[in-house]
């Protein structure tokens, strides 16, 4: 069998994205039944560099243009003809209408899919435009991949479709890439003496850290102030958000709690989620919600929104608030701060069991 892997991305790459594919291709290209594999990729993801040291002599990569609803990559189309698979696999929810052959997408971004309220007017745009790119590429695609049973469900009972067309596989944890951790170097001796509370994930509205931050006001209003640290690139499209949530932290008078992170490697990663008091999800709808499952995996006792799919991966692993109520929050944060041993290692084997089985 040949398979064509399109990434139609716009010519960056987020860092769940990138892990997911370090895991897909390697698994793919050792499989007897793939004979050939093609992965197409803007020639500004350095994707090669990712697998020097693996063997993937079975494995093509070639450079596409970034990915535009409002024109085709000629010779991109003349490249999959050319290699004849048998399977087309875009792991985004897009599709190239001049693409012939039968083709697989996978739907990784709820956010274009859902009218949520309060996203800026700016982002309103982009988003219309990627539910019709989506739309359109769900019905020519032949199969699709729902990443969790409510993206499933969201297809059928609003696009119709059915299902026998959508399978639901979630993702997954590699537990021998955990061994590692290294606190970050960006992060005070103070958060290491008096504990913290993490969240992780790009700085995007759809997040909902205005209900974390304003939960960290009310915490210390009762003399409770661990630091609050947040990690995640700041995209472009999103520097008014970011700029939004520092005038909310001013306002707040919670300068001194909350350290903006940034980008922090997978080692990082790692020891904020060992480390923290608690792991709080506070998104306003998630596909999978990777980031929740990577802290699930590494025991760390988690706090979430109860927005879909949060309870379907978390389960029973995590204490719940509804959306927007930061009283609530406040109480679920400071139950979790002042658990026994005992109870936060039992909800810690319990995360780690759930990831273990899925």
């Amino acid at each position: 069998m040949k398979v064509s892997i399109i990434n139609l991305t716009a010519g960056g790459m987020s860092g769940g994205y990138k892990k997911y594919l370090m895991e897909l291709i390697p698994r793919l290209a050792s499989q007897q039944t793939i004979e050939h594999i093609q992965c197409a990729t803007p020639a500004s993801i350095p994707i090669i560099e990712w697998f020097r040291n693996d063997k993937l002599n079975n494995v093509t990569f070639i450079n596409c243009k970034p990915y535009s609803p409002f024109y085709h990559d000629a010779s991109l189309i003349s490249k999959i003809e050319a290699f004849n698979p048998d399977v087309i696999y875009v792991p985004l929810g897009r599709m190239i209408k001049q693409i012939k052959g039968p083709s697989v997408i996978m739907i990784q971004n709820m956010l274009p899919l859902i009218h949520l309220p309060g996203i800026p007017l700016y982002l309103k745009a982009r988003s219309n435009i990627e539910r019709i790119v989506t739309k359109r590429a769900v019905k020519r695609s032949d199969r699709i991949i729902a990443v969790s049973g409510f993206v499933k469900e969201f297809l059928i009972k609003n696009w119709n479709l059915h299902p026998d067309k959508i399978a639901v596989v979630y993702h997954g944890i590699d537990f021998s890439k955990m061994a590692c951790s290294k606190k970050p170097k960006k992060l005070s001796q103070i958060v290491e003496l008096r504990g913290f509370l993490f969240t992780a994930g790009s700085i995007d509205p759809y997040r909902g850290l205005e209900d974390l931050l304003e939960a960290m006001c009310l915490l210390k209003s009762k003399g409770i102030s661990y630091p609050l640290i947040i990690a995640g690139d700041i995209k472009l499209s999103a520097r008014r958000y970011f700029d939004k949530l520092n005038d909310i932290i001013k306002s707040l008078k919670i300068e001194d709690l909350v350290i903006w992170a940034g980008h922090l490697d997978w080692d990082e990663m790692i020891y904020c989620y060992r480390n923290c008091k608690a792991f709080v999800m506070t998104s306003r709808v998630e596909s999978f919600g990777m980031i929740g499952l990577e802290a699930m995996a590494n025991g760390a006792i988690c706090i979430s929104a109860d927005n879909p799919c949060l309870p379907e991966i978390f389960q029973d692993s995590a204490v719940y608030y509804p959306p927007k109520n930061v009283k609530v929050l406040a109480e679920r944060m400071l139950e979790v701060m002042f658990w026994s041993e005992e109870k936060r290692k039992e909800m810690s084997e319990r995360a780690q069991k759930i990831v273990s089985n899925s």
